[in-house]
């Protein structure tokens, strides 16, 4: 399931005057948030937040092997025959390179290159679904820093059992490590040990979540263990909450692509990023290879 690069607490902590404290627009705001996420997706050719996946690819006969983002590497295996039967490569086999300048060992991977000094292969199998890369997948400028320690644990008296829907908190209304509050909104990725979950609602210290996201497994938590939160990009969580708030102020002002009804807490718009926005994420866009 995709996420929101932003949430409704972010965009009125932009904009404080225009909500004065209230949660009248938060599910507006939030679809807001959904709608202009998805649009940046289309635009960049990207996904930005991780997820655990096989993939497969064609081999061209050549040492490259272009890849989609790839965060971290859990196993690559090469096929001779189409993928019926697979050969587990080596770390040595093969060389990452990734980053804005293609570097090696740089994330997000993009490349994979036959190490041809040091492994086994000259190149990799010519045909169809002739690779096989297992690991997690996305793309970020700063992967090592984008779980960020909530500075809260599982509380739940004897843990969390594997498919809950609610995790007990200390305080949701805590700072986080970036001094901001609530620490724990709705929309958020979070983390516990190799578990993805979802924040569906954020109440007092509560939280309705929906877990096993992103192709991780849902599992059982210990009492104390640390929660993360995921930091997507700056650019792109900027990006996501300066379209969305765009959209809440066209609405106030009565503009015509868009519109809003203060009583229900509804606001319709084009589906469309403003030009500055998408010129500001053009340098983040995935070409062609």
């Amino acid at each position: 399931m995709s996420i929101a690069y932003c949430t409704a607490e972010e965009v009125k902590r932009m904009v404080p005057d225009a909500f004065g404290g209230g949660s009248s627009y938060d599910n507006a705001l939030k679809h807001n948030c959904d709608r202009a996420s998805r649009l940046i997706d289309q635009l960049t050719n990207r996904q930005f937040w991780p997820e655990t996946a096989t993939r497969y690819y064609d081999g061209n006969g050549t040492v490259d092997l272009w890849i989609d983002d790839l965060l971290a590497v859990t196993s690559v295996n090469i096929s001779e025959d189409q993928g019926a039967t697979w050969t587990a490569m080596d770390t040595t086999d093969y060389l990452a390179l990734g980053g804005e300048n293609l570097r090696y060992d740089a994330t997000p991977y993009a490349l994979l290159r036959i190490d041809a000094y040091n492994g086994d292969y000259g190149s990799w199998y010519l045909g169809p679904r002739t690779a096989k890369v297992v690991g997690i997948w996305g793309w970020h400028d700063n992967y090592t820093a984008a779980w960020e320690n909530s500075q809260d644990t599982v509380e739940d008296a004897s843990g969390m059992l594997a498919n809950a829907t609610t995790i007990t908190i200390n305080d949701r209304d805590g700072a986080d490590l970036q001094g901001m509050t609530p620490r724990f909104q709705a929309g958020q990725l979070l983390k516990i040990d190799n578990e993805q979950f979802i924040v569906r609602a954020a109440v007092t210290n509560t939280l309705t979540v929906a877990g096993a996201q992103h192709g991780t497994t849902a599992a059982t938590h210990a009492k104390g263990s640390v929660i993360y939160i995921w930091r997507p990009a700056d650019i792109i969580r900027q990006a996501a909450t300066v379209q969305a708030v765009r959209w809440f102020k066209r609405g106030q002002q009565g503009f015509q692509d868009t519109g809003a009804v203060a009583e229900l807490g509804q606001i319709t718009y084009t589906q469309k990023l403003d030009p500055d926005i998408a010129t500001m994420l053009m340098h983040v866009r995935r070409g062609g290879h």
